[in-house]
């Protein structure tokens, strides 16, 4: 019998550093995201934290902000209530747009403001704190006057309610403050609008769903993209670059020739928002 209980003391010393660290993280995963919320005492919609223009490949000139809205007003005002893809110099789909909290259109780069609540070494905290804080609701039940409206990552982890845009914005953002290579995709999902996280790491292209809800403190949550198939993109974005995909939409990658680098944003938002 002493042979197997040193061997039981030894695995028990090798293991509870990991059960102790694993517990841990999750006890102060709340503790860190309140702590971040009482740091930042701003106000969360911010003037000209979102301000910049477009250069789009291949074309000459910047798009702006205001030929974007003078564009918008001319054309029909309905569309300052919906999500919206530009065309440029006669070049199809360079980029898009979207309605903000303070009702303005804002190009979708802009929406990751490059917003992290806290740091982790642990790829799974981000979801899963967002699967902790975040409820859904659809923008027109929130919005009663708008169709679609996106909150900006900071937004979208204060505000405790928000649309898959939403919960994707501040994921996709949350990753690329922490190194990682994520990108927010827009699309449809079994037929109707959605928005999505991808994720590239070591050779491999991930599909996060940003809305899930199931509380996993693990990275099982992270799901090959080319087993995703009831996923449709149409443009995917981070920080300062926009790709369209000019293939199927039925496709389960997420590069390759079919997406096309269409324009690249440019922030001219206060140094103190950078």
């Amino acid at each position: 019998m002493k042979p197997l209980l040193l061997i039981f003391v030894i695995i028990a010393l090798l293991v509870a550093p990991q059960i102790y660290t694993s517990v841990y993280t999750y006890k102060n995963i709340n503790l860190k995201a309140q702590d971040a919320h009482n740091m930042i005492k701003a106000e969360l919609i911010r003037p000209g934290e979102q301000d910049g223009y477009v250069r789009v490949v291949g074309a000459g000139g910047r798009f702006t902000e205001k030929k974007m809205h003078d564009s918008l007003m001319d054309d029909d005002n309905k569309k300052l209530q919906y999500g919206y893809t530009w065309h440029w110099q006669g070049i199809k789909k360079v980029t898009a747009s979207a309605p903000g909290l303070d009702k303005a259109h804002h190009f979708v780069n802009s929406y990751l403001v490059g917003f992290s609540p806290f740091y982790t070494e642990h790829l799974w905290v981000p979801l899963y704190t967002l699967a902790m804080r975040k409820r859904y609701e659809y923008d027109h039940i929130q919005y009663s006057s708008y169709n679609e409206v996106w909150q900006n990552s900071r937004q979208a982890f204060y505000y405790t309610r928000g649309d898959c845009e939403d919960h994707a914005l501040i994921l996709a953002d949350w990753l690329i403050s922490l190194g990682h290579d994520a990108r927010v995709v827009v699309g449809a999902y079994k037929g109707g609008g959605h928005a999505w996280v991808v994720l590239f790491k070591d050779g491999s292209e991930y599909l996060l769903e940003a809305t899930s809800k199931r509380k996993q403190r693990n990275t099982d949550s992270y799901k090959l993209a080319s087993l995703q198939t009831d996923y449709q993109p149409q443009y995917q974005f981070n920080r300062n670059k926009f790709w369209f995909n000019t293939g199927s939409i039925n496709t389960t990658r997420y590069s390759g020739e079919s997406w096309i680098f269409k324009s690249r944003f440019i922030s001219t938002a206060p140094v103190e928002y950078r």
